[in-house]
């Protein structure tokens, strides 16, 4: 397996949330934050704790572990997670191969299944969701199980969804 290389400029980084306010809030996001080691995630988070009282980061859910949601609960992170959907509905979200991209989405589903049930003991950690809307999910024949799934998370007590339209760049032809 080919070995993975991130570039990560802690200093810059910390001299940036140093500039912050003293309750100045930030949150982690952009690409995958949660690539990054779980040491360095939790030093970020307890920065932000320290100086707001709380934190927060956008994931796409497939690299979150239980040390990752003790981390979560330690530090008052809310977590947003970005996804498309359920099984083939998140296909958009390619992860090389049909079998690692289904993986992950069932990783992220995981992650939110965990969150929801840990929220029961620290409300804070009840994710939040991004799910961008396309022809991927929400054609004429996917847009039932779509909207199925969407009752599934309500159920769950999930309250905060955010929909988003994908955004085409060109014209797309069908």
């Amino acid at each position: 397996e080919q070995q993975r290389h991130h570039r990560y400029d802690r200093e810059a980084v910390l001299a940036s949330i140093e500039k912050l306010g003293p309750k100045e809030h930030f949150s982690l996001f952009g690409g995958e934050c949660l690539i990054l080691p779980l040491k360095d995630v939790e030093e970020l988070l307890s920065i932000a704790y320290k100086k707001s009282g709380h934190s927060g980061l956008q994931t796409n859910g497939a690299l979150i572990t239980p040390q990752h949601i003790e981390v979560f609960a330690k530090y008052k992170t809310h977590v947003g997670i970005s996804l498309d959907g359920p099984d083939e509905l998140n296909d958009s979200r390619w992860a090389g191969t049909v079998d690692a991209t289904r993986k992950q989405t069932a990783r992220t589903h995981w992650a939110i299944r965990a969150l929801v049930e840990k929220s029961k003991e620290f409300p804070h950690l009840m994710p939040s969701l991004i799910l961008t809307l396309h022809a991927g999910n929400c054609s004429k024949d996917r847009f039932p199980r779509f909207v199925a799934w969407l009752h599934e998370l309500d159920e769950m007590g999930i309250q905060h969804i955010n929909l988003h339209l994908m955004e085409m760049d060109h014209n797309a032809h069908t």
